[in-house]
């Protein structure tokens, strides 16, 4: 198990999650006010990532299948701060 808290700027996107081969699953919970664009690549912006908007999650879970492994980026439209629990195998 792993966890922990980021902090998500305007200015460039950051790994907020690092690649974990053993994740088996994963919840990502936007605490800041602004909205959080996610994406598995580092070139992820505002107008390409997934929106966790103010108190919104992303969940995955294995399900017995495979489960995205690699690293997930973040921007924000203004600072935001980001927490993650991954359960591992």
């Amino acid at each position: 198990m792993s966890y922990a808290t980021i902090t998500v700027d305007s200015n460039t996107a950051i790994e907020v999650i690092p690649a974990n081969p053993q994740r088996h699953s994963l919840l990502i919970v936007n605490m800041g006010a602004g909205v959080v664009y996610v994406a598995d690549n580092s070139s992820v912006t505002t107008a390409t990532g997934f929106a966790l908007t103010s108190g919104s999650n992303l969940s995955e879970d294995s399900g017995g299948t495979k489960l995205y492994t690699g690293a997930y980026f973040g921007i924000s439209n203004t600072q935001a701060t980001v927490r993650y629990w991954e359960r591992t195998r």
